[in-house]
């Protein structure tokens, strides 16, 4: 795609990389990057300019990674494994109501937790990031409600259905 967001890893967001999380949003897909780059420069250095997009769906059943290789291009080769099976029980999805939500309640957990974070315990920018992440998603639990799930099962007797 070449375009620049933050959604898929890059420093920065671009015309390009605005327009297409925005078409991202409005249709319901899911990015699939990790965060590895994907395009190298002519100066060497690699970038996020290329993105990998699924349906939500779709999405909880795929695996991205790249090759550590060029082979050849400017562009590593990405690699998208898709598990999936024909019949399925499927689970949507709770989602945030974020009409619903309540920031200030989101604000004060999150100010709290990280008040009681010791950084100086963290070695690893990983271990930090974990902890961040998790400041985050107990603030958003605590404060934003979300739709319940729902399960449906799905047979899929299509005959390109019943080969996957």
């Amino acid at each position: 795609m070449n375009a620049r967001n933050r959604l898929w890893g890059s420093d920065t967001d671009d015309a390009r990389g605005r327009a297409l999380e925005s078409e991202i949003a409005a249709n319901n897909y899911v990015v699939l990057n990790t965060g590895q780059r994907t395009h190298q420069t002519n100066s060497g250095s690699m970038t996020h300019i290329d993105v990998s997009l699924a349906s939500r769906n779709l999405a909880t059943k795929c695996t991205w990674t790249t090759l550590n290789s060029l082979m050849g291009s400017d562009h590593v080769p990405i690699i998208i494994t898709i598990n999936a099976r024909p019949e399925t029980q499927l689970a949507s999805v709770p989602k945030w109501k974020l009409a619903n939500a309540d920031w200030t309640a989101y604000r004060r957990s999150i100010e709290q937790q990280v008040q009681a974070v010791t950084f100086s315990d963290y070695d690893e920018v990983d271990q930090l990031n974990t902890k961040i992440v998790d400041i985050i998603i107990t603030a958003a639990e605590e404060s934003v409600p979300r739709t319940k799930p729902s399960v449906s099962k799905r047979h899929n007797h299509s005959p390109i259905g019943m080969t996957i």
